[in-house]
């Protein structure tokens, strides 16, 4: 029997391949959490306009006011809760992102929905400049929080943030945190979370 004279070689799949397929994931992740919101945000606005119409319509019927003339009140972070629970919601929300940790514009896209929050692109940016960005930092300087990439700024678009691996402790710990926002998870055993990004 002759022996075959092919070389196989196993082949390991490139670093920056890995990280493209894991920035794939996440942004697909992403695009899901937010068509989740979207059909939410769609329903709750189909009840505001319904509620904006009744107010035309007996606003026309008993004044001489156009209702086109009324300036709208756009609504602001401090009435939904003030910024001891912006603080409280970016820390468990970061937290339940795991290790991976979560980009600044997800974490934004997701405070949003959860103050119902409806802003434009101008008011977005300006938001995350003026209340976002000072929130983060606090929370950075007093070590709850901490960047994936060194050497930005906490408002970058472009910044990650995670939980300090010291601080986020068992896969049951990380249970607890999900269910005081409400969510059901199921822990399998107690192993100790590693940051998919440490070798050896």
């Amino acid at each position: 029997m002759v022996a075959s004279t092919h070389n196989y070689q196993v082949r390991r799949t490139p670093t920056f391949l890995k990280h493209l397929v894991e920035n794939r994931a996440r942004a697909d992740g992403q695009v899901q959490r937010l068509r989740s919101a979207l059909v939410d945000l769609e329903a709750e606005l189909a009840r505001v306009l319904a509620h904006r119409d009744a107010c035309d319509s007996l606003i026309v019927n008993f004044t001489k006011f156009d209702p086109a003339e009324i300036v709208a009140i756009r609504g602001w972070l401090g009435r939904r809760g003030g910024r001891g629970k912006l603080v409280a919601a970016i820390r468990e929300v970061i937290r339940l992102a795991g290790p991976t940790g979560i980009g600044t514009c997800e974490l934004m896209d997701q405070l949003l929905v959860i103050f119902e929050l409806n802003l434009t692109l101008a008011q977005r940016q300006k938001w995350r400049t003026n209340s976002l960005r000072g929130r983060l930092h606090e929370l950075k300087v007093r070590g709850e929080i901490e960047p994936i990439c060194e050497g930005r700024p906490p408002g970058n678009a472009q910044q990650r943030w995670r939980i300090p691996q010291r601080a986020v402790g068992s896969l049951e710990a990380l249970a607890k945190s999900a269910r005081t926002l409400g969510v059901q998870v199921e822990v399998a055993n107690d192993e100790t979370l590693h940051d998919p990004y440490e070798h050896g």
